[in-house]
């Protein structure tokens, strides 16, 4: 297979398919965090234990977030082109489990 290399325009695509995507995620992941903050506010938690729980949520749901919109961006059909993921050949030593660089 053919390896082509990325170019300003197709790296721009890539990189605009995932931040609006993270950009409207992380949007709601703060209204969740804010409103989860307020009832445990409202519900008789104290202020530290509602700002701990809202950085818990805001990470948690920013790791995910950012996960999911990467494994969408890269499966993405863009307009011109498609990124593919091809794993490299082991060599006939490493196949053979002779000593390598990594035993």
């Amino acid at each position: 297979m053919k390896r082509l290399l990325i170019n300003s325009k197709e790296a721009s695509a890539i990189w605009w398919a995932m931040f609006w995507r993270m950009g409207l995620l992380w949007l709601a992941c703060g209204l969740l965090v804010g409103v989860s903050e307020y009832y445990l506010e409202t519900w008789g938690a104290s202020y530290d234990v509602a700002g701990y729980t809202g950085m818990l949520i805001g990470l948690i749901s920013t790791v995910v977030t950012s996960f999911l919109t990467m494994k969408y961006v890269l499966n993405k059909k863009y307009k011109h082109f498609t990124l593919k993921l091809v794993r490299h050949e082991q060599t006939e030593q490493a196949s053979q489990g002779e000593a390598g660089p990594l035993k």
